[in-house]
């Protein structure tokens, strides 16, 4: 097997990210017209991403809940402004006479009227509403994009062991058959041989499970990210994380990262919408007037009248009352949007720091791979010589192998932690 590359990361422990998920300005910034590779080391052009992304679960439900607030606003505008028509018809008894009964009919057309400021708030609730919506969609986007990152690091986990296990068990193999080859020509003790095959056996074990986990990842893509082929998938298995020493994102561009993410643009609008409801309580102290026309006949046909009505809803403080309970409600979500904020800001500063730490330790844990590895194998040669015993064989290939496993774990785990990383500094990443 041959040995990792190394990245060595120097004592003082300067801030080392991808190259890739640099600051504005870097040269491996993904093209504004998403074509190029994508910053998502290992992944997919960001113009395929996006195209499987917008057909997920998750972002179709959240453009349905778009589409279905863009219609629940246009019939609550036509509402707003709808006219009332209503009507009677009957008779009226003037004399004894039971056949004196003359039709009286009445119809009246009238409609709200509502002022300039009222109607301008209900726009401006209308809108925030709609913006909130396209907020849901972004974060719904991002979300899937995070959960399917998450599936193909585990990908890279259990896939990546599962070969490394069938690479340690036709190892184990191979011993077994020397060592069943020496037993027979009475160079090593029936113990020895036992040894040898209890640690094949041991190995075909771990092989099974392995080889099962890896199975299930698989299963877990098909089932939520379908479209990915088994060579995007294979190479991912090839893919390290690149490393290089950069200045972390100033102060003012973290800011601008932050509020440009769909997490603080979800919160961010749904504090609008509040807010922009309690304006439009604001200015509901008054219900609105309905004015009209009427027009009515009476003693069948012979009288007639034309004349203008007004009505005005007696409603006391229910609008009073609502207009504190919706500022209320603002002033919740304000401050919730400013708890949001520092704990997504807090949130970003510790995946920096775990993304540098995640690096250096897949860094460290490959070159204590090499080393252990390199053990196995002096140690191996040590017992074909008589100058080691075979259970030092054994014990050496183990912990070789549970090295090459955690640097494997590390590397997933790094690869995760940087696709974040890159979420985090470019915000507009496939967004819908």
């Amino acid at each position: 097997m041959s040995a990792p590359r190394v990245f060595r990361l120097n004592s003082f422990g300067l801030a080392v990210l991808l190259t890739l998920v640099a600051g504005p300005g870097s040269a491996a910034a993904a093209p504004a017209d998403g074509s190029g590779d994508t910053p998502l080391i290992g992944l997919p052009a960001p113009t395929v991403l996006k195209a499987r992304l917008d057909e997920s679960p998750m972002v179709l439900s959240a453009r349905a809940a778009l589409q279905a607030e863009r219609e629940t606003v246009r019939a609550e505008q036509g509402s707003s402004s709808a006219w009332t028509l209503s009507g009677f018809v009957g008779g009226r008894k003037y004399n004894d006479d039971p056949k004196d009964l003359p039709l009286e009919s009445e119809l009246t057309l009238q409609r709200p009227w509502r002022s300039d400021a009222k109607l301008d708030a209900r726009q401006a609730w209308f809108d925030q509403r709609e913006a909130a919506a396209q907020a849901q969609l972004r974060l719904a986007s991002r979300q899937a994009l995070r959960e399917w990152l998450d599936l193909l690091s585990t990908w890279v986990r259990d896939a990546g062991s599962a070969r490394l296990w069938d690479e340690q068990y036709q190892l184990a193999l191979k011993q077994s058959q020397a060592v069943n080859r020496r037993f027979e020509l009475g160079d090593v003790s029936r113990s020895e041989r036992d040894l040898a095959e209890a640690a094949r056996v041991q190995i075909q074990v771990q092989v099974t499970l392995a080889q099962a986990r890896a199975r299930m990842a698989r299963t877990r893509i098909d089932r939520q990210m379908p479209g990915w082929s088994d060579a995007e998938l294979d190479a991912l298995l090839q893919v390290e994380p690149v490393v290089t020493v950069t200045q972390p994102l100033d102060q003012d561009s973290a800011t601008a990262a932050l509020e440009s993410s769909a997490d603080y643009r979800a919160v961010q609008a749904e504090s609008a919408v509040l807010d922009s409801a309690a304006r439009f309580e604001g200015v509901q102290k008054r219900s609105d007037p309905s004015f009209g026309v009427r027009l009515a006949t009476a003693k069948g046909i012979e009288e007639r009248a034309l004349g203008v009505v007004f009505s005005m809803p007696l409603d006391g403080d229910m609008h009073d009352a609502q207009g504190r309970a919706a500022s209320r409600r603002a002033a919740q979500a304000a401050a919730r949007l400013q708890q949001e904020r520092l704990r997504l800001m807090a949130d970003r500063q510790v995946r920096e720091v775990e993304t540098l730490a995640s690096v250096q330790a897949w860094g460290q844990q490959t070159e204590a791979a090499r080393r252990f590895d390199a053990n196995a194998r002096t140690t191996e040669k040590a017992w074909q010589l008589g100058q080691a015993a075979l259970t030092d064989v054994v014990t050496a290939q183990r912990l070789a192998n549970e090295q090459r496993l955690a640097a494997q774990q590390a590397r997933a785990d790094a690869l995760l932690r940087q696709w974040l990383l890159v979420l985090d500094r470019q915000p507009e990443l496939l967004q819908p």
